[in-house]
């Protein structure tokens, strides 16, 4: 009885390992299909074209390309738009970026490291800017940083 008993799990020993050594081929992948790499020579990160050959490429300096809308600052406007890719859009500041239904990243810090105060037209002073709260009397396009 007791050798059966190793025999028997001999056997199942053997058949758990097989079966979690098998290879599943059919993985799905996990690499990003939009990916930029950084080309030395250009000096700017281009896009990688699957199935043709990029040899000027340093593809140990990837990033993936995000595909979301995006808003850029036009400083003429004041205001943000979104941005239509294959259109040149040259009156856009796109060093200030967001994607849409995002919170602006750059009205962030400005309140977090300085305070701000923006003109009263009806007390006929400044008054300091409460972030999260509103502030309709303030006219906004008149402001200050405060040190």
């Amino acid at each position: 009885m007791k050798t059966l008993a190793i025999a028997a799990a001999t056997i199942l020993a053997g058949v758990a390992t097989c079966a979690s050594a098998q290879t599943y081929y059919e993985r799905p992948s996990y690499a990003p299909v939009d990916q930029e790499c950084f080309n030395p020579n250009a000096g700017h990160f281009e896009r990688v074209r699957p199935g043709e050959r990029q040899n000027d490429l340093d593809y140990r300096h990837c990033r993936a390309v995000d595909t979301r809308d995006q808003e850029c600052y036009n400083p003429r406007n004041r205001s943000f738009e979104r941005v239509r890719p294959g259109e040149t859009q040259n009156d856009l500041d796109f060093r200030r970026c967001h994607y849409v239904g995002y919170a602006l990243p750059e009205a962030r810090p400005a309140y977090r490291e300085r305070r701000q105060e923006c003109w009263n037209p009806r007390a006929n002073h400044y008054e300091a800017v409460r972030p999260g709260e509103p502030q309709d009397d303030l006219d906004f396009d008149r402001c200050r940083l405060v040190r």
